[in-house]
């Protein structure tokens, strides 16, 4: 890879940390200009607490990434009709993204390990092999 190649893709790297971090200190702005009644109403208006919106919009839009790998790594369909209704999706969602074992979540994703170990460490792991359990009775 030549220098410039290397100061190209450096210089894109940092563009997208940067618009990243601006977009969501936006949001930020966004939420905090509102009044504690304005985000109480809007947490109830999509099923969440004041603590997981607030969590969820800190997290940013890539918060539950993690969610649809593992449900892959489980071999969970999302377009068959097995998928979880919208509550229990949402519900998914909003443990996932407020979750604390991100770290340890990418890293058994990214070595392959996440559907054997991931009831020591997934808040979602009983819901998880709850649909992978009906996914693979429905294949039958």
């Amino acid at each position: 890879m030549s220098l410039a190649t290397s100061l190209q893709h450096c210089s894109t790297n940092v563009s997208r940390w940067w618009n990243a971090r601006t977009a969501r200190a936006r949001d930020l702005r966004e939420l905090y200009s509102l009044s504690a009644r304005e985000i109480e109403l809007l947490s109830a208006d999509i099923g969440l607490t004041r603590y997981q919106f607030e969590k969820l919009v800190v997290a940013g839009p890539h918060a539950t990434d993690e969610l649809d790998r593992m449900m892959a790594a489980l071999g969970i369909d999302k377009t068959t009709g097995l998928t979880p209704r919208v509550a229990e999706m949402r519900d998914l969602r909003a443990t996932c993204a407020t979750c604390d074992a991100k770290k340890i979540c990418r890293a058994r994703l990214a070595d392959g390990t996440a559907a054997s170990s991931m009831r020591s460490f997934c808040p979602n792991s009983e819901e998880l092999v709850e649909m992978a359990s009906q996914e693979t009775m429905h294949a039958a």
